[in-house]
């Protein structure tokens, strides 16, 4: 697969340098966005998404992002599918066990706890338990709804989301002419335009992926520092 590849930024790239660069379908997006970041000359560091939404990233409805430890995956042939899996299953049983830890607690409290109470505070004592259970209740209410006014960019409710160790090139670009945007480093927000060209049979004596053509000379990456 032949992309070409636009620094889109009319501020820190004016000329629109761009790159075109070969990969294997069955690639994942972290090893194309990988090879687009080096051949730009910046260091592959930071984490990054791909978006639908080129105009107007934040109302994409779709999302394939990168936010682990690149220290960890730099330097890999391969990512292991097993150990990803591991690790999302790993980080959804935390999630879970809490929610659980805090229900299994407020049963034992008033299952086994409470009935030890003397007798005659029992019902205070169960009062405050209910009380309790309600604050916390309304306290993770509250933070969802802070999370949606703090957020001016409210995601779309069928957006799809994808882990990009996860989702192959062939996968996320289907159709020649098909355009996303891999927005690289949230900190200076780099816009590369992702353009998928044509489709062509790859050689076996090959490394990919590949550069095929370098137009245009890209900013440095940290500027002045």
């Amino acid at each position: 697969m032949v992309f070409k590849v636009t620094l889109n930024d009319a501020l820190r790239a004016r000329n629109k340098p761009f790159r075109v660069i070969a990969i294997r379908p069955e690639d994942s997006l972290f090893h194309l966005a990988e090879a687009i970041v080096e051949s730009f000359d910046f260091d592959f560091d930071h984490t990054f998404t791909f978006l639908d939404n080129i105009k107007n990233p934040y109302a994409s409805k779709v999302q394939y992002e990168y936010t682990g430890d690149l220290g960890d995956e730099l330097g890999e042939e391969g990512l292991d599918p097993a150990e990803l899996a591991y690790e999302d299953a790993l980080e959804e049983a935390n999630e879970v066990l809490t929610e659980r830890l805090y229900q299994a607690t407020v049963q034992i409290m008033k299952e086994e706890i409470l009935p030890r109470v003397p007798p005659h505070l029992q019902e205070k004592v169960a009062e405050i338990i209910e009380k309790e259970q309600r604050l916390a209740e309304q306290a993770a209410g509250f933070e969802n709804e802070l999370l949606k006014l703090l957020n001016p960019y409210p995601t779309p409710p069928d957006a799809k989301f994808g882990d990009v160790r996860k989702v192959s090139v062939g996968q996320a670009f289907e159709t020649p002419g098909q355009k996303m945007l891999l927005l690289y480093d949230y900190d200076d927000e780099w816009p590369f335009v992702v353009e998928y060209m044509r489709q062509e049979e790859a050689s076996s004596t090959l490394e990919y992926p590949l550069l095929l053509q370098s137009v245009g000379r890209a900013p440095d990456q940290y500027g002045d520092f």
